[in-house]
């Protein structure tokens, strides 16, 4: 019995994994766009820092504390500020 459980699932599983390939094989999968935002600059991350907090994880690969402390860090360390030009998270 527990023979016939085993076997069902290793079918079970190399069926998923065929599945998974035919998906990332098929060329539509990577066609599709995933920055559809039209925001820019100041603008863009200005939306990651008070939007949901996932998107400026899926964005930038940080959480939103460790992007401001990083921020925080740069403007201590290397005595970065603000210009007429814009604000230093925007560059």
């Amino acid at each position: 019995m527990i023979h016939r459980i085993v076997a069902l699932a290793a079918v079970y599983v190399v069926s998923l994994i065929g599945i998974a390939a035919s998906l990332y094989a098929n060329p539509s999968y990577w066609a599709q766009d995933y920055h559809t935002s039209a925001l820019t600059g100041a603008v863009w991350v200005n939306k990651l820092i008070h939007g949901h907090p996932d998107h400026i994880y899926d964005a930038l690969g940080v959480h939103l504390h460790v992007f401001i402390a990083f921020v925080a860090k740069l403007r201590l360390v290397c005595s970065l500020t603000d210009s007429e030009k814009g604000t230093f998270e925007r560059f």
